[in-house]
């Protein structure tokens, strides 16, 4: 199969040491492989959390020139028993953001746009994951910032 299809069922393989359930609904390829001037190849996986995105945790699976996997590295958040039903809506967590923006950069409500978002996702990054929306707003100065 496709080196995503492959990196899922190397993650399957190794679901016990990881604390996985399904690499198929845990992860989802990032981005297709990528290979080297030594002709190993990298696959990206996203981990996904009931289909939202969970930033913090993502890994690769490597390949040698044989086709082999032989390394796995990055992040796994095990465990995830969050809800991912928001408690604000996306136009109150862009209001908010926005507002946020203002008090701490100074910037004009009217001068700020909103770039993208906002996403639905699970942050991880911190001590406890939590569910957010991932916003990034720009002023007219061009001044960029991630939510």
């Amino acid at each position: 199969g496709t080196y995503s299809q492959r990196s899922l069922a190397v993650m399957d393989n190794l679901a016990p040491l990881y604390r996985l359930k399904s690499a198929k609904q845990e992860f989802r390829s990032k981005q297709n492989e990528e290979s080297d001037h030594l002709g190993y190849r990298h696959q990206r996986l996203e981990q996904v959390h009931q289909g939202i995105p969970v930033l913090g945790g993502d890994v690769s699976v490597h390949f040698d020139p044989q086709n082999n996997p032989y390394q796995v590295n990055g992040k796994y958040i095990p465990d995830l028993t969050l809800s991912v039903t928001p408690s604000i809506s996306a136009t109150q967590a862009v209001d908010a953001a926005k507002a946020d923006f203002v008090a701490n950069k100074g910037a004009v409500v009217d001068a700020i746009a909103l770039v993208s978002g906002p996403d639905l996702v699970v942050y991880a990054l911190g001590d406890s994951p939590v569910l957010a929306y991932q916003i990034i707003l720009r002023t007219r100065s061009d001044t960029t910032w991630k939510y």
